[in-house]
């Protein structure tokens, strides 16, 4: 069986994807997000360190009027929005978060 016209997409690869969602709260809405620990770059020359900070791949539709500052929940963990990224008319924005 094929998946979205391409032989290539199996069941098994939409299971994976599925399991990388999870259930978010944003303005008291339950939204779903793809949340991830997205590594930051380092440069020992300028002494900066290596480190990852959390991101949430949303529908842009959900998080409409996002601002700095608001907060998002995503599986019991308060979240504060510190940049928003949409991706320019895909329908995708990526929420860079802080637990600070």
């Amino acid at each position: 069986m094929s998946f979205f016209g391409d032989p290539q997409v199996t069941e098994t690869d939409l299971l994976n994807i599925l399991k990388d969602f999870h259930e978010g709260t944003f303005n008291g809405q339950t939204i779903n997000v793809i949340l991830e620990d997205t590594f930051l770059a380092a440069n020992p020359q300028e002494g900066t360190v290596e480190s990852t900070q959390p991101e949430a791949l949303c529908r842009t539709v959900d998080v409409a009027g996002a601002k700095h500052g608001d907060v998002i929940v995503i599986k019991g963990t308060i979240y504060y929005i510190r940049g928003i990224q949409p991706d320019g008319g895909h329908g995708r924005t990526v929420l860079i978060l802080s637990k600070e």
